[in-house]
């Protein structure tokens, strides 16, 4: 007795099954859980923009600009990257898709694993990548804010002890 049904269409719809409970019931894949990271993403891309300011203004302060020549803002700068563009593009996307900031339910994980999961996943991986650089900047600067910090000791304790010397 045949039902109609091969072997290749149950092969078929294990797939689609497969499929189905990735997009709908996976906890990897659930809406909510690609966009809270998206969201975590973001926020230390502004954590490291904000540490990236306060160290910059830190050295133009407390250096006369000595290590911070138009050069060397022009190299940070292409070293960063255009990350204004890419949060430009995260805030249009959220304008846009407003309605997966919360925990979504079977279908929402549907539509958003098929619909939008990708260009989500484009924008978080940009997100991330600009953290990597800013991170290697940020070390960099706190290398150089230690040296400029070690020079100042140095100079203070050299300044001292002909100081101290000329007292006796």
């Amino acid at each position: 007795m045949s039902i109609g049904v091969g072997f290749g269409d149950v092969v078929k719809f294990v797939e689609i099954a497969a499929k189905t409970y990735k997009y709908g019931f996976s906890k990897a894949q659930r809406a909510h859980a690609l966009y809270h990271e998206f969201g975590d993403n973001i926020n230390g891309l502004a954590c490291n923009l904000d540490n990236l300011q306060k160290i910059v203004g830190y050295l133009a302060e407390n250096n006369n600009g000595q290590f911070l020549d138009s050069s060397y803002m022009t190299s940070l700068a292409d070293i960063i990257g255009d990350y204004g563009k890419t949060l430009q593009d995260c805030e249009n996307f959220l304008k846009d898709k407003e309605r997966f900031s919360w925990q979504g339910d079977f279908v929402n994980n549907i539509v958003w694993n098929f619909s939008i999961a990708l260009e989500v996943q484009t924008l978080n991986d940009r997100v991330a990548f600009f953290n990597i650089k800013l991170g290697t900047v940020l070390e960099t600067l706190d290398l150089r804010i230690a040296n400029q910090l070690h020079i100042n000791i140095f100079r203070i304790h050299t300044d001292l002890a002909v100081r101290i010397k000329g007292a006796q």
